[in-house]
């Protein structure tokens, strides 16, 4: 069984659409937004099931960090795979920038690599169905960089593709209960100085639902 994660029901409803829950082996959540939520909700979800499942799909829309030019980057409405997780803004906030904690007893574990086989399984599915993605780092945020010298600092920091506000919690949970994740995610905007009138919210929780859905009717076949 399968078990599919999204923050919130507009990025969740088209997944409903075209995985409903009475197909048979599939599970959904909505997470609610921000990594407290999506903690407190994975935690009850996985208590349930976790014996049960073999893997969670966590979905939605993301934020990518502007390209430096070095670093391959994302643009609106592209689709990205996540191969590791990292909680971004735990530690210090100076201006625009966050610095870990240097005592190693506050620091705690922030970074979690996302399941290999499921990562490997997904890029098949996504190549079958000839969908361009990136794949590389995400980070999860309390707070939404609303900068893009906000958004740089992080994507220099861990050479990361773009940020969200739940994957990361959604990982630890999943490691707490040993259930396999995997994270694809649609970039709705760019992290830069907050034009929200540029962002394509509707067009991202829909295409990221499409290739949610891809994966999980492919890995269905293989699990």
């Amino acid at each position: 069984m399968l078990l599919a994660v999204a923050a919130t029901e507009i990025e969740m409803a088209p997944y409903l659409s075209m995985c409903p829950p009475e197909a048979g082996g599939l599970l959904s959540c909505i997470s609610g937004v921000g990594p407290v939520e999506a903690a407190i909700s994975m935690t009850r979800t996985l208590e349930k099931y976790h014996t049960m499942l073999a893997g969670v799909v966590n979905f939605g829309t993301a934020g990518a960090y502007l390209s430096d030019g070095e670093e391959i980057g994302a643009g609106v409405l592209d689709t990205c795979l996540a191969d590791k997780e990292v909680f971004g803004d735990y530690g210090v906030c100076i201006g625009d920038r966050i610095e870990p904690f240097a005592n190693t007893t506050m620091s705690g574990v922030i970074e979690f690599e996302l399941d290999k086989v499921l990562f490997d399984r997904a890029q098949q599915i996504l190549a079958a169905h000839e969908l361009a993605y990136a794949a590389g780092t995400f980070v999860t945020v309390n707070a939404a960089s609303g900068t893009a010298a906000r958004g740089n600092q992080l994507r220099s920091r861990y050479r990361a593709l773009c940020e969200n506000m739940e994957g990361a919690a959604v990982a630890r949970v999943c490691r707490e209960f040993s259930v396999p994740m995997i994270e694809i995610r649609v970039v709705s905007n760019l992290v830069e100085d907050r034009p929200t009138s540029s962002w394509k919210l509707t067009e991202a929780s829909h295409k990221s639902a499409c290739a949610a859905s891809l994966i999980i009717q492919g890995l269905q076949e293989s699990l």
